[in-house]
């Protein structure tokens, strides 16, 4: 049983008022007029070492006690940390699971990008032949 509930999500639809075919013919107007947007690979690839960095979760961060007072303190984190460690540990590990994946997903999103924009080009390069 996950110690999270899971969200049930409504099934989206689409606003009556977006009409599809303006939407197209303002890409392809944007397209036509050499006007790339960024490239979705690039700026996840420029994210990608501060994502790596921040993807995991660390359940027991190391206690530094320089003074007195904080060595007090340290020490009851310490005895805090011993107790709550069988309710943290298992939300830290979900988590860094969740963040895994969302890493691998960014990859897999980023290479379709780009596949998807290699044949945009290829088409291109079709048609004005």
């Amino acid at each position: 049983m996950p110690l999270l509930p899971r969200i049930r999500r409504r099934p989206t639809t689409m606003p009556s008022s977006v009409d599809i075919e303006e939407v197209q013919a303002a890409i392809e107007r944007a397209a036509e007029g050499g006007h790339e947007p960024p490239f979705l690979q690039l700026r996840i690839e420029m994210l990608r070492p501060a994502l790596a960095h921040s993807a995991r979760v660390e359940p027991h961060p190391p206690l530094i006690g320089r003074t007195t007072y904080e060595k007090v303190w340290a020490a009851i984190n310490r005895r805090v940390r011993r107790v709550a460690k069988p309710a943290v540990v298992p939300v830290v590990e979900q988590q860094n699971e969740l963040n895994a994946r969302l890493l691998r997903s960014l990859d897999r999103l980023a290479a379709a990008d780009a596949r998807l924009h290699a044949a945009i080009v290829r088409l291109r390069a079709e048609s004005r032949d």
